[in-house]
């Protein structure tokens, strides 16, 4: 997500997640559409979501030895962005949670070529 030509990334992670549920009313996460009705609310949760992308670029930087410095999006930047740039933010952000939300399992497809074990006393008594 581009903001006045810097890139920002967003995460919908544990950590966000939790922050996002302490800022939603009654701390109630599936109040969040409730949140995202107020002034502020979305600008909340682009900022949450960009602040948990830099940390964990910077726990990325830190497990490969590197330094990291994080520069996660601040809110004071989006009271200057177009309404129609700052819905197309709010878009990507519910694509990301939506995405991020999704659990995904690898399967293998069995093994058609595989014989059966025998059973041993099934064997015996032919």
């Amino acid at each position: 997500m581009k903001v006045f030509g810097k890139e920002y990334g967003l995460l919908y992670s544990v950590g966000a997640m939790g922050e996002l549920k302490e800022t939603c009313p009654d701390k109630d996460l599936n109040k969040l559409g409730e949140l995202l009705n107020t002034p502020d609310g979305g600008k909340k949760m682009l900022c949450i979501m960009s602040r948990w992308y830099e940390k964990a670029e910077a726990m990325q930087a830190r497990l490969e030895g590197r330094e990291y410095t994080e520069q996660p999006l601040q809110a004071e930047l989006l009271d200057f962005v177009p309404v129609q740039d700052f819905n197309e933010m709010m878009a990507e952000a519910v694509d990301v949670m939506f995405r991020d939300r999704q659990a995904t399992v690898e399967t293998e497809e069995p093994d058609k070529n595989r014989k059966k074990k025998e059973d041993p006393e099934a064997a015996s008594t032919s």
